[in-house]
């Protein structure tokens, strides 16, 4: 069994004999000490600053784990860093960038912890899992299953500060470009929907597919790709709008990043004349072309926390982005105000 570490906090000391506490807390069997700084602002009480952990510091070797809960803490981080700190612990809701306070401490040679109140969101760390490294067993379970639902050949290597063999990166042969483009879950959930990975679904890790014919109204759902999708790690697919009714328009979102760009043309589009292999193309479509639409449509798959997600209003909200009666007047709804960039230079 797993040894538990146990990381006792000063603030039930005696501060008349801060140094003799410690000392008894490293003969008891401390595996580090946790130092709660509370700046009467971020919460109501008020502790220590980084003087008192300086002068602590020569009275044990044990690590200390410092937890600030102090706003903003971004500008305080550099002065416990420099008072002893090994572990830095923020909040949030504590920082205008949480990315930019994690990085901060990284390049300080500091541990990361990041501290979540009961009701903070656990969508303001997801994206941030991999930077930090005082986290849960749970979310590590969690961070393992979402890599293994995209790539089940990736070799997961737990480290701290980066630290890894080069040999565990370098020329590994593990990596097949082609492979990473049809990461395993979106192939599942686009052909075997009812095939799903199960240790994915035990950490809490779903899936599922949005599919349409009609074209998106260019404006909403250029405001849905720019809107926060909670509990939604990773989404790829395939969409049109009704003003480029001749281009096949994709989406990719990893986090907090959100990209989109054509890649190409609609066989519908294309003379069939001009098709390389009439034959092959129509078998590969046929599963897909309908009398009104040929191969366009909508085809974006989700992947995300199983709790977190709300399947039935992000589809709500990519219904109502959808042009219904685009059939009645194609001309009209192609000359929507489009606020996507040019995708190529062909679309006049």
């Amino acid at each position: 069994m797993k040894k538990i570490q146990i990381s006792p906090s000063i603030l039930s000391a005696d501060f008349s004999q801060l140094g003799n506490e410690i000392r008894r807390l490293e003969e008891g069997g401390a595996d580090m000490i946790h130092v709660d700084v509370m700046d009467g602002h971020f919460v109501p009480n008020l502790t220590m600053g980084p003087p008192i952990i300086k002068t602590l510091r020569q009275y044990t070797k044990l690590p200390f784990d410092v937890h600030l809960m102090i706003s903003p803490v971004h500008k305080y981080i550099k002065d416990y860093a420099d008072a002893g700190a090994d572990i830095i612990t923020i909040h949030p809701e504590a920082t205008e960038s949480l990315k930019g306070s994690i990085e901060h401490i990284k390049s300080l040679n500091k541990k990361v912890g990041v501290s979540l109140n009961p009701e903070s969101k656990i969508n303001l760390i997801t994206n941030l899992l991999n930077k930090i490294d005082l986290v849960s067993k749970v979310d590590l379970k969690i961070v393992k299953a979402l890599i293994r639902g995209l790539n089940a050949k990736a070799k997961i290597i737990e480290t701290t500060l980066s630290k890894v063999n080069l040999k565990d990166v370098i020329d590994t042969g593990l990596y097949d470009l082609e492979e990473a483009q049809e990461h395993p879950l979106w192939a599942q959930e686009l052909y075997n929907p009812d095939d799903h990975i199960p240790e994915t679904e035990e950490y809490g890790i779903t899936s599922f597919v949005y599919r349409a014919n009609e074209p998106f109204n260019p404006q909403q759902i250029y405001s849905f790709f720019n809107q926060e999708w909670p509990g939604i790690v990773r989404a790829k697919g395939f969409f049109w709008l009704s003003s480029r009714p001749d281009f096949v328009g994709e989406i990719s979102q990893a986090g907090a990043f959100v990209r989109h760009k054509g890649i190409g043309r609609w066989w519908v589009s294309i003379p069939r004349n001009r098709w390389p292999d009439p034959v092959a193309v129509e078998e590969v479509v046929k599963r897909y072309w309908t009398n009104e639409y040929g191969d366009r449509r909508q085809e974006i798959v989700f992947i995300g926390l199983k709790d977190q997600i709300n399947e039935a209003v992000l589809r709500k909200k990519l219904d109502d982005c959808l042009v219904k009666d685009y059939l009645s007047d194609p001309e009209f709804f192609q000359k929507l105000e489009d606020p996507f960039p040019r995708w190529f230079a062909e679309q006049g």
